[in-house]
């Protein structure tokens, strides 16, 4: 019996997944003696990304999504061609569109020779194939059926499992779950070890002040090492609008973000008045965490809700497009 490797789709935004898409598509462009410059276009900012990681977090192969419906042909690395990894892509970006987005069809222009490919998963060929790049292309379709909402907690229905296969394939999106809500530091640790064990790649921090008691914490510092370290493309980013309590004290966090620089990013976002924003939440693929930390006493909620997450993320990215980095925290002034 053949023991295959679990494989995770990560969707990212183009700012969450640039550190690892700027190194897989020239390499994949390079491995198949394409140019590189084509790897990138003006589209792939505002575009959804789906990334393919191997069991040791390696990243293998990419598609994407744009606004309008169109998907990019799925690429992987050599060793991984013919494995089954543009299946998977194809599968999360149809589930993706599905559930978090209000799209009534995808598409995707395909080698003629290739198009057939398509059938499987729903899609229907529209008009006779067309000439791209110098080789017959066919236009392949995929119709979205939308069901009537009648309630507001439609949106909020669970998605099936049906796409793990024999590869264990995991959508990291596709986690679904009740919310769940924390009152005091032990159960805060224990939330976050659960959120955090679900991130494929990147933990999201926001918070203006970043308290310690909150965010300094050992057994916090601990969790967040351990995802840093799992491989080179984990990663962590903190958001935060003051870094008084970073430079004034001895700050748990400072001290982790020295020891790994190459894996913590922590950015200083200047909110215009109509942006300023004083929640604090931590998000990662599988879970989003609302935290209200005053005095010694920290509560709040996790929610696994899709949309919001998604809806999160996306904001959090727009912040942190607008931030700038501090290169040296103790030259910082707050």
């Amino acid at each position: 019996m053949v023991n295959t490797p679990k494989i995770t789709i990560d969707v990212v935004s183009w700012q969450s997944g640039q550190a690892v898409l700027e190194k897989l598509k020239p390499l994949i462009s390079y491995q198949f003696h394409t140019p590189a410059v084509q790897s990138f276009d003006v589209h792939d900012y505002k575009a959804n990304h789906f990334i393919a990681y191997d069991q040791h977090s390696q990243p293998i192969g990419c598609s994407r999504l744009l606004e309008d419906g169109k998907i990019s042909k799925p690429q992987v690395t050599l060793e991984w061609l013919n494995k089954s990894i543009e299946n998977l892509l194809i599968e999360a970006i149809i589930q993706h569109a599905k559930k978090d987005t209000e799209l009534e069809q995808i598409s995707i222009l395909e080698d003629a020779r290739i198009a057939p490919f398509y059938v499987h998963f729903g899609f229907k060929a529209e008009g006779l194939p067309i000439t791209d790049k110098g080789l017959p292309a066919q236009l392949m379709i995929y119709q979205i059926k939308r069901k009537q909402k009648t309630t507001e907690n439609n949106i909020n229905e669970p998605l099936s499992t049906s796409n793990s296969n024999a590869l264990g394939v995991s959508i990291a999106e596709t986690k679904s779950g009740s919310d769940k809500q924390f009152n005091n530091l032990e159960t805060y640790l224990d939330a976050l070890k659960t959120v955090a064990s679900g991130a494929s790649r990147i933990i999201k921090i926001y918070s203006p002040l970043l308290p310690p008691q909150a965010f300094g914490n050992p057994k916090f510092l601990e969790i967040l090492s351990a995802h840093c370290r799992r491989s080179r493309y984990t990663e962590v980013q903190v958001l935060i609008i003051s870094s008084k309590s970073l430079v004034s004290g001895a700050h748990g966090l400072r001290a982790l973000y020295e020891k790994l620089p190459s894996s913590i990013s922590i950015r200083r976002f200047v909110p215009a008045d109509d942006e300023i924003d004083y929640r604090e939440y931590l998000i990662s693929d599988d879970g989003h965490m609302s935290i209200r930390s005053r005095d010694r006493t920290i509560s709040g909620e996790v929610s696994s809700n899709r949309s919001e997450i998604a809806k999160e993320i996306n904001l959090f990215d727009d912040y942190w497009q607008k931030s700038r980095s501090i290169p040296d925290l103790r030259l910082t002034t707050y």
